[in-house]
């Protein structure tokens, strides 16, 4: 099993990252379970282009049009918007050129947020991105599955609840043993964890330029096409009104009947 891990604090929110590949095709399981409520930001991202994201926006609600019950609001959301990336990256790159407008340098103010973000590579590392999604290829949604957000779920509230950050739960566990909890996954697996959560698309953007991370880990991430399927969930730092999000991603998964029932 081989393991990627990076940790950046890139436009806006810290992001770390850990993908591990699967040595055999599928592993083991076992089970927990979690609930988490979130709120959203108002701030958001003027977008330049309507026809092409609402095409991809459909096309990503009805990859996760079978299993709404089991997200939030601002967790499909990120699904979606995830999707949206992946179905139409030409169109998504007309967003990050706007997001580009609120850049000086290396010195990021975005509308509605009182705090300037000082970040590692500035604006090279936006104008990189936008030449990325404008070569990238479209890929299909990612599906949204139970087992997953059950196990993004686990670390979310893990996290949030004692204040740690990482891929390490306090229990010792790393990503591969919270997802076999609640199904089997194949091919390979994948963990983003973000520490703070505005909309989705302020989230998305900031995985996508991938600020101060050399191997834009996070950005490869939502544009492997080894991922198939993922899940989503965020949880607020009781007393702070901070948020963790946590994302995995996997090549397959099947569902452990029973799990977090």
């Amino acid at each position: 099993m081989k393991r990627r891990i990076a940790s950046i604090l890139p436009l806006s929110a810290a992001i770390c990252l850990l993908t591990l590949l699967a040595s055999t095709p599928t592993l083991a399981q076992r089970r927990t379970t979690s609930n988490t409520r979130t709120t959203t930001s108002k701030t958001k991202v003027p977008t330049t282009s309507t026809t092409p994201a609402k095409t991809a926006t459909a096309t990503a609600k009805a990859a996760n049009s079978t299993n709404p019950g089991f997200m939030s609001q601002l967790e499909k959301e990120i699904i979606d918007e995830m999707n949206l990336a992946r179905a139409e990256p030409q169109a998504y790159a007309g967003f990050v050129e706007e997001y580009r407008k609120y850049y000086d340098g290396n010195r990021l103010t975005i509308p509605g947020r009182k705090k300037t973000l000082v970040t590692a590579e500035g604006i090279p590392a936006v104008d990189e991105a936008i030449n990325f999604l404008r070569k990238q290829k479209p890929l299909p949604p990612l599906a949204a599955a139970k087992g997953l957000c059950q196990a993004a779920k686990d670390h979310a509230h893990d996290l949030a609840s004692k204040g740690l950050s990482g891929h390490r739960g306090s229990d010792g566990s790393m990503p591969d043993a919270r997802v076999e909890r609640y199904g089997n996954w194949e091919g390979s697996i994948g963990e983003t964890v973000a520490y703070e959560v505005n909309t989705a698309r302020l989230l998305v953007i900031a995985l996508i330029i991938d600020d101060g991370t050399p191997t834009r880990g996070h950005r490869r991430n939502i544009f492997d096409p080894n991922y198939k399927v993922a899940g989503v969930s965020i949880a607020e730092t009781p007393g702070s009104g901070a948020a963790t999000c946590v994302v995995d991603y996997v090549g397959g998964f099947k569902e452990k009947s029973g799990a977090g029932n």
